[in-house]
């Protein structure tokens, strides 16, 4: 998955444990803005970018996404 960051431009592969920086990109799966807005939603219509708002740091946003994503689901044991 490839998200970029609207602010900056930068662009990050994201898999579940691994993140690394690509600079710039032209095509990216999600984009991350610190505000919904309405240009960016007319931009975004009709093309499968998924958009998530986050006014933290890259790294926070990062592990938010991640988070979302790539659940990694604990599991009880019983003795």
């Amino acid at each position: 998955m490839i998200i970029r960051f609207q602010r900056t431009g930068d662009c990050y592969s994201l898999t579940d444990v691994v993140t690394e920086s690509i600079g710039q990109c032209e095509r990216y799966d999600v984009i991350v803005i610190e505000k919904l807005e309405k240009e960016v939603l007319d931009k975004i219509k009709g093309t499968n970018i998924k958009i998530f708002e986050c006014d933290e740091g890259e790294e926070k946003c990062i592990e938010k996404i991640r988070n979302s994503v790539y659940r990694i689901t604990k599991s009880c044991k019983f003795t």
